[in-house]
């Protein structure tokens, strides 16, 4: 966001939101988070996977192994919300907009995607799509690039919630 890119890390045991800047590549700060639990994770993601969200003014870190952090994007320290055992949350950030999502009692996904217009839909599509969405895509005609996105973002919002990635098993 701006001159900053926000992630999320594990290092060992201790978990972290982190910025950069965008120019240099130098860390401008690092947040160590709370860890009083360990949860459960695919074997291709990490208690790091989430992807942290930012309006320009604030970024928000969730952790499965904590809950939700918030910082000020010169991280300072804004708030936490340790993360009930019935709660769910998800998070998509793209470069003009966030989605937060948030659920009790059952899985919640959210993806939100910017389009590109130079990219490869077919070819891509034949990477991660199934054959009905494949058609589906086929079938768009002069709107592949809309129907690639849309397609892209229900399965990431759903992978997101079952807590699988996209891969070959």
């Amino acid at each position: 966001v701006g001159p900053r890119i926000f992630l999320t890390a594990v290092d060992l045991e201790a978990l972290f939101t982190i910025a950069i800047d965008r120019a240099t590549g130098r860390q401008l700060w690092k947040r160590e988070a709370p860890r009083p639990r360990k949860e459960s994770y695919q074997k291709t993601n990490s208690p790091a996977s989430g992807t942290p969200a930012s309006d320009g003014k604030m970024v928000v870190s969730f952790f499965g192994d904590f809950g939700l952090l918030a910082y000020t994007v010169d991280g300072k320290p804004l708030w936490q919300q340790p993360a009930a055992p019935r709660l769910a949350f998800s998070v998509s950030q793209t470069e003009s907009m966030a989605l937060l999502a948030f659920a009790w009692d059952c899985r919640v996904g959210v993806d939100v995607q910017q389009e590109l217009a130079d990219m490869d839909f077919a070819g891509v599509g034949q990477a991660v799509f199934s054959a009905a969405e494949q058609a589906a895509l086929a079938g768009a005609r002069g709107e592949a690039g809309a129907e690639f996105f849309r397609l892209w973002s229900r399965k990431e919002a759903l992978l997101k919630a079952v807590g699988t990635g996209l891969s070959e098993e």
